[in-house]
């Protein structure tokens, strides 16, 4: 049960990793 509980850690981080990018990136485009 161990390594679902890690998969789950893993895939909200890459979703969090995903947003923040995606927010980096509407930052940028109202910079511009």
């Amino acid at each position: 049960m161990q390594q679902s509980e890690d998969v789950v850690a893993m895939l909200k981080r890459k979703k969090l990793n995903l947003f923040k990018n995606i927010s980096q990136y509407n930052q940028s485009i109202t910079n511009e």
